[in-house]
């Protein structure tokens, strides 16, 4: 796996980044931004119906994303459908689905109780901590359980979790 740190990224357009950071970058936001229209099935496929791959491709993945997050039972839930615990997961599940290299989250737990706080932070840690995740320095060992933090209005690096 490449590390995210050592790609170059100076030769390429807006296209090439945009494609880049859908295979390697996932993101969580602080708010849902799950499409209310959609299915947390259909939702978390978003990432990768921009990626080339077949529909069974595709299929095995979201599905192996949701049940990562615990939501197997709610693929074809809408987002007004779900707890707010579940609608977190389903944005964690769309933000690995690709399994990307990094993940930036903003303040990911931030509206949630503290059981699905804590639930939401440990399945992070989780994913972090796979075999072949790099942490920020680019070498495989998950430093303080894979996660960092950024303080980037503060100026401070990243700290650990």
């Amino acid at each position: 796996m490449k590390s995210v740190r050592r790609a170059r990224h100076q030769r390429h357009d807006r296209g090439q980044l945009a494609k880049w950071r859908t295979r390697h970058v996932g993101f969580i936001f602080q708010f849902y931004h799950l499409l209310p229209v959609l299915t947390a099935y259909e939702n978390v496929e978003l990432p990768l119906l921009l990626l080339p791959m077949s529909a069974g491709e595709r299929k095995r993945q979201v599905l192996t994303a949701l049940d990562l997050v615990s939501l197997s039972d709610r693929l074809r839930h809408r987002p007004g459908q779900l707890s707010g615990g579940q609608a977190a997961a389903c944005r964690i599940a769309r933000a690995i689905v690709t399994g990307p290299d990094l993940i930036v989250a903003d303040e990911p737990t931030g509206d949630l109780d503290a059981k699905s706080a804590d639930d939401i932070m440990k399945l992070l840690v989780e994913f972090a901590a796979r075999p072949g995740q790099d942490d920020h320095h680019g070498d495989a060992r998950p430093a303080s359980g894979g996660l960092r933090r950024a303080h980037p209005a503060s100026g401070k690096g990243p700290t650990g979790a």
